[in-house]
């Protein structure tokens, strides 16, 4: 008789990352310690330690500009998820924003893989508006409560723009399209958050991390009995009977 231990599973989440690369996302305007970083370069950073932490999920990424595409499909495999977003770089889908379209794509994936459960989310971050692509923002949102998928939206930029190595600042328009995506996050009961820097983005996604906590996979012992040698010592039985019967015949 040996114990064994046993995990109890939890039920994990599939979440698709909606990640803005349009040319605007080159802007070096997120602070960090005193340093100033491009945005692309702070979500590459923040978005994959998101990703490492969502251990029980699969995790799916969709980049978009001009157009979108399903860089990777959901999957277990944060690693090679982690590999593709890092080789992503500001402008390589095109200089525009269709914010539209990537819901849309991201919302194709996730009715593709129908599990029957409600536990898809989308987190889409942008720092412009739609200006691009066919589907247009109330569209979009009319799409995502239909397929019942929350959406937490982040607005990413800061309000100022660095001078001279970032020695001094002056206000600047972010160009976000914030009530849009105010109105996408309440549509589908998600979140809108607003990125101002580096901080402000490590936040927010860890506050989305604790909204949509995990469950703990609990471990347990449980006492197993191996039968297996009730059914071999009567076979065993019986063959010696079978010997005797033999001897006695002879």
């Amino acid at each position: 008789m040996l114990p064994r231990i046993l995990a109890r599973g939890s039920e994990g989440r599939d979440i698709l990352l909606v990640v803005d690369i349009s040319n605007s996302m080159s802007e070096r305007d997120f602070l960090y310690r005193n340093n100033y970083y491009s945005r692309i370069d702070a979500v590459k950073s923040v978005v994959s330690h998101f990703a490492d932490e969502r251990t029980d999920d699969r995790i799916g990424l969709v980049l978009f500009g001009t157009r979108a595409y399903m860089q990777v499909p959901l999957t277990y495999d944060k690693k090679s998820l982690k590999e593709v977003l890092q080789t992503a770089t500001a402008g390589m889908a095109g200089n525009s924003t269709s914010i539209g379209d990537a819901v849309a794509v991201a919302l194709k994936n996730l009715a593709e893989v129908d599990n029957g459960k409600d536990n898809k989310i989308i987190i889409l971050l942008t720092d412009g508006e739609n200006n691009d692509g066919r589907m247009s923002f109330p569209q979009a949102i009319k799409l995502a409560q239909q397929e019942k998928v929350k959406v937490y939206t982040v607005g990413a930029g800061s309000d100022t723009q660095p001078f001279f190595g970032g020695l001094f600042a002056i206000p600047a328009n972010s160009g976000l399209d914030e009530r849009s995506l105010q109105q996408l996050a309440q549509a589908t009961e998600g979140t809108y958050f607003r990125a101002k820097d580096v901080d402000s983005l490590i936040k927010i996604y860890d506050e989305i991390n604790k909204m949509e906590a995990q469950e703990q996979q609990g471990r347990f012992v449980q006492e197993v009995k191996d039968l297996f040698y009730y059914p071999a010592a009567v076979a065993g039985m019986l063959f010696l009977c079978l010997l005797l019967l033999i001897r006695k015949v002879k």
